[in-house]
Formats: structure tokens, C-alpha cells, sequence
């Protein structure tokens, strides 16, 4: 009898698998949707519910994407020194930006615009991991205290006065003190093998791409 053609339209329109076809203009959406529900988790006060206080506030950096990524970028920069020097250097450096961080949010609030210089930090660490150059230890000391400080103003106190403080400046220290023991740490025991090299180039460039895409989203 043959294939009526209205089910035949039919059947065109849903495509050769079985799944309607969707314009292509909705695909770039996806990444869009993605960094927003990540925001969405990192601006919630309780990241798992049940969970407050130190681990709580010591969670805040790795569930939103800008801080995760620049906490991974200053570990990769820093391990591509090669220095122990170097490294325990960027960990002083790091207690001192977290505490700036942390007392600065305020005064922070106050300036438009200052939630894109996460990316635009991790967009410049990328590059630099990406080229996979070793520097000076004292060259360190800038993205050591732009990151602790960046980090420390995207983590609010849970409670008022200085015990609150110091307890957002605990937590923020302790999550960059940790990459840098789980990247940077390796990277540097790790420097004479060329894979590990390779590994922390490959992860830099990442860092570039995720930071360049939500970066370009903000263009839509």
C-alpha cells in the first residue's frame, strides 16, 4: 500500500534515529545552562545539606567553576617552577591573600563588575600553564596573592565578627593550600619526568578553553 506522505513528513521531521531535529542554534545553550546551575550551587548557602560551618565554607571554592579554576591554574603555575623554594613561598603567600580576601568582601561588593575576574585570572593562568615555562619563585608572589584573593571574596562568612572571619580565611586557605598539595606538589617531585610536563601543559590549556568559553558567553 505504500507509506502515507504525511507520515512520511512525519517521520522526516523526527529525523533518521528517531529524535526531533533541534535548531543549531540551541546547542551553544548547553554550555550556558551548565555554568549556570554551577553558580546556582556555589551561591546556595549550604552546598549539601546538613553540611555547615568550616566544611561547608571549605566546599564554596571547588563547586564554583571560576575559583575552581584558578586554584588549579596557580598549582599548575607553581609546580612548572620547579622549586620547593618556590613552593613553600606561594603557601606563605597564600595565608596572607586569603585573609586580604576575605576582610576585603564589604568593600568588594561595592565594585561593579568584579565577579569576571575570576575567569579573566584563570584565563591568564591557563596561558601561562599552557606555555608550560618555568618561572622565578619570586615571580609567584602576583598569582599566589591574586588567587588567595579572588578565592577569599567568593567565600561569605557563616557567621558575624571576627570568629566568622577567621573562619572563612581557615577555609579558604585550606582549599588552595590542598590543590597545591595534590598538583603542584607532584609537579615538582614529579619535574625531571617530560609526561608530567606534558600533563601540566595539557591541563593549562583546559583552563584556557573553559575560562575563554565563559568568557564568550558573557558576549551573547
Amino acid at each position: 500500500m505504500g507509506t502515507p506522505p504525511k507520515r512520511l513528513a512525519e517521520w522526516d521531521r523526527m529525523g533518521s534515529v528517531g529524535r526531533p531535529r533541534y535548531p543549531s542554534r540551541a546547542l551553544p545553550v548547553a554550555p550556558a545552562v551548565l555554568l549556570g546551575l554551577l553558580a546556582g550551587m556555589a551561591e546556595a548557602h549550604e552546598i549539601i545539606p546538613g553540611v555547615t560551618g568550616f566544611a561547608s565554607l571549605l566546599l564554596h571554592p571547588f563547586v564554583a567553576v571560576e575559583t575552581a579554576l584558578v586554584m588549579v591554574g596557580l598549582a599548575l603555575v607553581t609546580g612548572a617552577a620547579e622549586s620547593w623554594r618556590g613552593l613553600l613561598f606561594v603557601c606563605v603567600i597564600v595565608l596572607v591573600g586569603a585573609c586580604a580576601g576575605v576582610m576585603l568582601q564589604p568593600s568588594a561588593v561595592l565594585v561593579p563588575g568584579l565577579w569576571r575576574l575570576p575567569l579573566l585570572l584563570a584565563l591568564l593562568l591557563g596561558i601561562v600553564a599552557a606555555l608550560g615555562r618555568s618561572t622565578a619563585p619570586s615571580v609567584l608572589f602576583v598569582p599566589a596573592v591574586a588567587v588567595s584573593v579572588v578565592v577569599g571574596l567568593a567565600v561569605p562568612p557563616e557567621h558575624p565578627g571576627f570568629s566568622g572571619r577567621l573562619e572563612a580565611v581557615a577555609a579558604v586557605a585550606s582549599a588552595v593550600l590542598a590543590v597545591l598539595l595534590v598538583i603542584a606538589v607532584p609537579r615538582v617531585a614529579l619535574a625531571r619526568f617530560r609526561i608530567v610536563q606534558v600533563t601540566g601543559q595539557i591541563a593549562g590549556a583546559w583552563i584556557f578553553a573553559i575560562a575563554l568559553l565563559g568568557i564568550a558567553i558573557w558576549f551573547r
